[in-house]
């Protein structure tokens, strides 16, 4: 008995330490896919690998108590189908987190990675707002050029205090343009 469950163990332990590495590869991997601001098609490709990567690690994690779980009900089922029904719930939970826990790690990097760009690499310059657009769920952008080292990067920004051909200040990050907030949204963000 003892061999068995060591044996079971050292198995479950690898799959774990598989799934993390996997899962932490991946987020590393989608990470340095939205902090590359060539954005070209070839990258792209490397974010859906970086996808799969994540989902396929988080789920190596949650094989272990979803396995759990998963044998409980079906021995329940059988004998008791209320307790069967309520050992659905952490079931649930788990596949509810196996979404959730990568797309909150991923939204806190990037939120954490815009910030420093924009405080470590920040460029004021005024801009012309030449025209809004509208997308779903009420979400409005104004649209407008700027340059940065002679080259001419098209960006967007959520409406804010400005209508078509205000002029505004941005802050940039000189090295990620991609990375762009209005100036004074930023300076009230850091009171």
């Amino acid at each position: 008995m003892i061999k068995f469950f060591k044996k079971w163990v050292v198995k479950k332990s690898i799959r774990f330490l598989m799934g993390a590495f996997i899962f932490v590869g991946g987020e590393y991997l989608g990470y340095k896919v939205f902090t590359n601001f060539t954005q070209n098609t070839f990258v792209h490709l490397f974010g859906v690998l970086a996808f799969f990567m994540t989902l396929g690690g988080i789920i190596l994690i949650f094989e272990i108590p979803f396995s759990y779980f998963d044998k409980l009900y079906r021995e329940k089922i059988k004998t008791n189908k209320v307790i069967a029904n309520i050992i659905c719930i952490p079931m649930f939970i788990l596949s509810i987190l196996i979404f959730a826990i990568p797309a909150f790690v991923f939204y806190h990097f990037a939120g954490k990675y815009h910030q420093e760009q924009l405080e470590k690499f920040g460029v004021v310059q005024q801009v012309v707002i030449e025209s809004e657009s509208h997308g779903k769920n009420s979400n409005n952008y104004s649209n407008f050029r700027f340059y940065h080292n002679g080259k001419e990067w098209k960006s967007d920004l959520s409406i804010w205090n400005y209508k078509v051909g205000d002029t505004a200040k941005i802050i940039y990050s000189a090295e990620n343009p991609n990375e762009v907030e209005w100036y004074e949204k930023y300076i009230q963000s850091k009171k």
